[in-house]
């Protein structure tokens, strides 16, 4: 069923034939994922109209460089100087001395034409070919591999042919590029006027240099002859090197190998898929190519896969090589190079987990998303790691560290990056992970040394990474010295409670806040004394909480001020419990406002009492509006009895007569109690709150007997009193079990809000959002950080389409299989359902979101979220949450102005009491613009669209919602608003609305800003 809901959503050509028709009733589920993905390579794999110019220009460029006369010989520093002189761009930025030698240019020994275009799994618009120049033995010597001679003889080849190839008439451009994402080995790019490219890649033959000198344990750069200033350089083996050298050997059984892809169909189309993949996930530089090839090749040799496999097996075949052997498989040609020498472990881990991913839909056959997880596009960054940092290298770095990259200075210092941060960080990181780009245009070599920024990326360990104490020896053991060197001047002695004295490491951590920073306080600290990297030379790409979550009124992010919340409910539901002058007991008090989940925006403080004053009380014409004071929803559940009333109002007068008595009881051990007809609100240590009293017969009788005078409806009753209720414990354990859950949802909710959103999107449909964007991410890479969980959200909402998809969110696992299998066919039913299907256990039909958001509700977040990523991938926009967070308000036709002293939230400082001393109950729920806006909504919604922030109502945004107003036709039904005009006809009667606005706002209204009125 899911891959057949799945197939209902693609577009698909009609079956011409009855024995078409036959064989797809017969297909099983692997048919139906193969046609898929064959479908995708079929939309992937370009068709190039320029092929007739392939054996062309290739046979001009080659008869062009074996036509060349050779050079006179050189002086190798000579020729490098002379090289470095002219307009076109040297190679290499590479800061070693130049070695002794000689070079003298003669015409390559033979070509070969080969590449992705012609075995027909190539993925770029424009055909790109591979043209293999072998140059000749007679070039080198049998030792040119010692001190680099052989990367600057290569150089110095492919600079004293470029002018020759711009001799060309069809040649537009030639520039350098770095094969396989090596910066010692440049290949030159020629651009034609028929739009193909061609790689020329020069290679040597195997005998000319030997092979058992590179191995990867050899040390081939000698220090003294690499580095004028060679002091304290350590000789050590040279892999990178070695392997760098070795790859450049003409390889015959890879040539053989792109002439066997084109004869096996399916193995063609494993192949497009996984560098269709490979590229969606951002590593086309590290495992793309040949790089790819080789590893299938290896694959192919190991007998792991084999033709005859069908397309599924084969893909099964290859992720679970991916994902489980890749880091630690050998894989090399007959020269003995390693193929991943120039791939990064931290790629290889990523690829892995990816992998993974994918291996696990196959086998659980969740085909529906299979395809949509393929091909989902990955920027790495907060995809991928928890913090992320932008170093910038430092001028000078350790020559040992550099030795095997020849001198090149950001290759060395990422290394001593990853090696310090691996140790001083330890178990608090899982993953560490560097990101560079290397320069598209080549400069000379004075200008040009090396990648000057570089992007770390860190995915923490969520059981470890805010622990304050780094423990060490103890202060008699050897290994004291060495703990003391490494962390320096932030080592003390420290006695445990086990006794046990210590060198140990603290980091600050009073509040939650300082904890999460702790990764970063030992970051900055660490790369200051072991690399010289100073504060003004980090960047950490975050969003500053102070700024988004902060107040004056409370410390850090306001987890302490929730959990003094928590604590006080703790309290209350205790004396709930013990309370004796209810007939009912109370058996639980379950939570569910979002600050008792410790997802509220801003945690609420302890209301304030202001003397000599009665509007605390009520609001009181000329005064300033009471505070704004949020109530905290609780729900009880009594002990079960059979005695309720057979009618709703009965229950209704029963519930309220518990009311009565619980606040008789409370007012006896002096707490403050206000009772309603469906409420009770309770004052506790300064916080109030709301407790409900919910009784299962009272839904029940409401969905059989309506009456108008009920205050809701029995589905409503169930939404309040038994789905959120139960929802909000799942998401309070969710909160518990990822620690940044909380934290991201108070970023998105600030988002929304600071869109002016207030009145179109309920908090709880945000609160499930991040929530399935937390549990989706929990098997691939867990969200620990509440940045990275905004840009995963984020990400998520720019990109999902409600109209086709429902979310179904597991909590705790206790979604039913009948559940999953009635919204297999959700296309089929759409129409029953909300415009946003958010489904939770015991929420089956999504009536948390019935009402709202609408579906033009969820296109207006859907263009924000968009908007959003661009300014998230900026790093001065990340660092900036004023970029990231406002609004675009040159959007409004209108701006509604509100008097400051009226809204709630002007901030007044007036001489206050304790509220634990006063007897004065709080203006609690009083929120005047959120009710101005519901009343414009309610009488103007057809007509305008209607934006503030409920957290800062200081403006209210009017937009209108026609695109023209030309007059029509009078009707009764769509009479409202109307003005008439000549010809029995009728308009929009929108001066009489913005008077309506004032009239309704009278108070409140300070005024009313006309920006533009044209529809």
């Amino acid at each position: 069923n899911e891959y057949k809901s799945y197939l209902r959503m693609q577009p698909r050509k009609k079956l011409k034939t009855e024995a078409e028709s036959d064989e797809v009733r017969n297909y099983t589920a692997d048919d139906y994922i193969i046609q898929q993905l064959l479908d995708l390579t079929r939309e992937n794999v370009p068709i190039y109209d320029s092929a007739t110019h392939f054996n062309e220009y290739s046979l001009r460029v080659q008869q062009l460089l074996g036509g060349l006369k050779p050079s006179k010989k050189h002086n190798l520093q000579e020729a490098v100087a002379a090289a470095q002189k002219k307009k076109s761009k040297w190679p290499l930025f590479s800061t070693f001395c130049v070695p002794n030698g000689t070079f003298r240019f003669v015409c390559p020994a033979e070509f070969h034409l080969c590449g992705s275009t012609l075995s027909g799994i190539s993925l770029n618009k424009v055909p790109t070919l591979d043209l293999l120049m072998v140059l000749p033995d007679c070039v080198f010597e049998k030792k040119d591999y010692i001190n680099a001679r052989y990367i600057v003889k290569r150089a110095l080849y492919l600079h004293y042919i470029i002018p020759k190839l711009k001799s060309l008439d069809f040649v537009k451009a030639v520039k350098y590029q770095f094969y396989n994402n090596d910066p010692l080995k440049p290949i030159l790019s020629l651009s034609t006027d028929a739009d193909v490219c061609f790689n020329i890649i020069p290679l040597i033959r195997k005998g000319v240099l030997g092979c058992a000198p590179l191995s990867a344990d050899k040390n081939n750069l000698r220090p003294g002859k690499m580095f004028e200033d060679n002091e304290n350089v350590e000789e050590s083996h040279t892999a990178f090197y070695n392997n760098s050298v070795l790859s450049d050997f003409l390889n015959t059984a890879l040539l053989d190998f792109e002439k066997f892809i084109m004869s096996n169909e399916n193995l063609k189309n494993v192949i497009i898929i996984a560098k269709l993949w490979i590229k969606q996930k951002g590593y086309s530089a590290n495992i793309g190519g040949k790089t790819l090839l080789s590893i299938f090749h290896y694959l192919v040799k190991n007998s792991i896969i084999n033709t005859n496999m069908n397309l599924i097996t084969l893909l099964k075949q290859v992720l679970i090589f991916l994902s489980t052997e890749l880091k630690s498989a050998r894989i090399s040609w007959d020269t003995g190079f390693d193929v991943l020498y120039n791939v990064k472990p931290w790629v290889l881990a990523e690829v892995g987990v990816f992998s993974g991913q994918l291996l696990s839909m196959i086998n659980r056959e969740e085909y529906n998303t299979f395809v949509a997880t393929l091909m989902k596009r990955v920027a790495a960054g907060f995809e991928v790691y928890d913090i992320i940092y932008d170093l910038e290298v430092p001028d000078t770095v350790s020559k040992t560290s550099t030795l095997q990259y020849c001198g090149i200075m950001f290759l060395g210092f990422i290394d001593r990056v990853v090696n310090v941060l691996q140790r001083a960080l330890s178990d608090r990181v899982s993953h560490i992970g560097v990101a560079y780009s290397l320069p598209e245009n080549m400069s000379r070599m004075k200008e040009l040394v090396g990648v000057r920024s570089v992007q770390v990326g860190i995915s923490v360990n969520k059981e470890t990474w805010t622990r304050q104490v780094d423990k060490g020896p103890p202060g008699d053991s050897p290994d004291a010295a060495v703990f003391k060197k490494f962390w320096g001047s932030k080592v003390s002695l420290r006695r445990f409670q086990d006794s046990s004295i210590l060198y140990s490491v603290l980091w600050d951590g009073k509040t939650v806040k300082e904890r999460r920073g702790i990764v970063s306080q030992i970051t900055s600290y660490i790369l200051n004394l072991h690399l010289g990297i100073s504060d003004s030379m980090i960047v950490e790409r975050k969003l500053d909480s102070s700024r988004i979550v902060g107040t004056n009124y409370y410390e850090g992010d306001g987890e302490e001020q929730a959990q003094k919340i928590a604590n006080t409910f703790s309290e209350l539901s205790h004396i709930l419990r013990t309370c004796s002058k209810i007939p009912l007991p109370i058996t639980s008090v379950q939570p569910v406002a979002p600050v008792l989940r410790n997802t509220e925006l801003y945690p609420q403080r302890e209301y304030q009492v202001h003397r000599r004053t009665r509007f605390q009380e009520f609001p009181a014409p000329g005064k300033p509006c009471p505070d704004y004071n949020s109530i905290h929803e609780l729900v009880a559940h009594f002990q079960m009895s059979g005695k309720w009333p057979e009618d709703v109002r009965g229950i209704m007068r029963l519930k309220t007569a518990f009311y009565l008595a619980l606040k008789e009881e409370l007012q006896s051990k002096h707490i403050l109690a206000k009772v309603s007809t469906d409420f009770i609100d309770i004052v506790r240590k300064g916080f109030v709150f709301r407790l409900r009293f919910f009784v299962p017969k009272e839904a029940k009788l409401r969905s059989t007997n309506i009456s108008f005078w009920t205050p809701s409806t029995a589905e409503e009753l169930r939404v309040a009193t038994e789905i959120l209720p139960y929802t909000s414990s799942l998401l309070n354990s969710l909160s518990m079990l990822h620690s940044a859950f909380s934290l991201t949802v108070r970023y998105v909710k600030y988002w929304v809000h600071s869109h002016r959103l207030s009145h179109y999107i309920p908090d709880i449909f945000i609160e499930l959002v991040v929530a399935n964007v937390f549990i989706s991410a929990e098997h691939l890479f867990p969200i620990q950080t509440a940045t990275t969980g905004f840009y995963r959200t984020i990400s998520f909402l720019a990109a999902f389409d409600w109209g086709l998809y429902p979310i179904l969110i597991n909590l705790n696992e206790e979604l039913a299989t009948e559940t999953y299998e009635k919204y297999d066919r959700f296309l089929n039913t759409r129409k029953l359902f909300p415009d946003a299907c958010v489904v939770t256990p015991k929420n089956e039909l999504s009536q948390l979101t019935k009402e709202s958001p609408c579906k033009a509700s969820l296109t207006i977040l859907r263009i924000m979220a968009n908007e959003t990523l661009v300014k998230l991938l900026s790093q001065d926009s990340m660092c900036d949450p004023g970029e990231v967070f406002s609004g675009n308000t040159g959007l409004y036709n209108v701006k509604i102005h509100m008097k400051p002293s009226q809204t709630g939230f002007h901030g007044r400082e007036l001489p206050q009491e304790d509220h634990a001393k006063s007897t004065t109950f709080p203006v609690v729920d009083y929120h005047p613009v959120a009710t101005f806006v519901t009343e414009l909504a309610s009488a103007y919604g057809s007509l305008a669209w209607f934006f503030y922030n409920k957290y800062d109502p200081s403006c209210v945004g009017v937009v209108l919602k026609k695109s023209e107003n030309d007059p029509t036709k009078f009707t009764v039904n769509n009479s409202s608003y109307k003005i008439p005009v000549e010809g029995k006809l009728v308009r929009d009667n929108i001066d009489a609305m913005l008077s309506d606005f004032d009239i309704l706002g009278k108070g409140l209204v300070k005024s009313i800003e006309v920006i533009n009125m044209d529809f």
